[in-house]
């Protein structure tokens, strides 16, 4: 498809992948996350407690409890 014909119908030439933003520790749930930028994946069991979450580390099999606060800015594993 050609450019002009791309604009003609409201496309763009290139593609890109949007990633839903994690607003709440429900959307956490079922995730695969990194600890900060360049951390292991971790994978999102279950929110326990109000600010909590249970995740296991997918390099190891270690599970333990972590701050949903700091796992809502931390970014989606690829």
């Amino acid at each position: 498809m050609s450019q002009a014909s791309l604009a003609s119908e409201g496309g763009s030439a290139h593609s890109s992948t949007v990633k839903t933003l994690a607003h709440t520790a429900d959307d956490l749930t079922g995730t695969f996350r990194t600890f900060g930028a360049e951390g292991p994946v971790y994978h999102v069991l279950r929110q326990i407690g109000g600010d909590k979450l249970r995740v296991c580390v997918v390099e190891s099999g270690e599970e333990l409890d972590y701050p949903v606060k700091q796992a809502l800015v931390d970014p989606e594993a690829e």
